[in-house]
């Protein structure tokens, strides 16, 4: 991901700003659907906003798609456990933890 728009969704994530971040992934998503720090800044914010379902849905397809990427676990393992999954989450975290190292 650009580091630009990194940093302008960071900025407005830690201000409280959800829309504008999720306008900003949007327009993002239009020239780089396939980017995955994208898919991550969207589960953040939906988690953020307590949609877990969609979250959990955007984390899933990460997962899928980047199977070897400890973030996209760890994302799940987030989604799950606000979802209130803890085995799930556990498991999540646990693969993520052997990916890291």
């Amino acid at each position: 991901m650009k580091y630009k728009i990194k940093e302008q969704i960071e900025s407005n994530l830690q201000n409280g700003n959800l829309q504008k971040s999720i306008d900003i992934l949007n327009a993002y998503e239009q020239e780089y659907p396939k980017d995955r720090d994208l898919k991550f800044y969207k589960c953040i914010c939906m988690l953020q906003m307590g949609d877990i379902d969609k979250a959990i849905e955007i984390s899933e397809e990460c997962v899928r798609k980047f199977p070897t990427s400890y973030e996209a676990y760890y994302y799940n393992g987030c989604s799950y456990q606000a979802a209130g999954m803890v085995m799930e989450a556990l498991k999540a975290y646990k693969i993520a933890d052997y990916l890291y190292i």
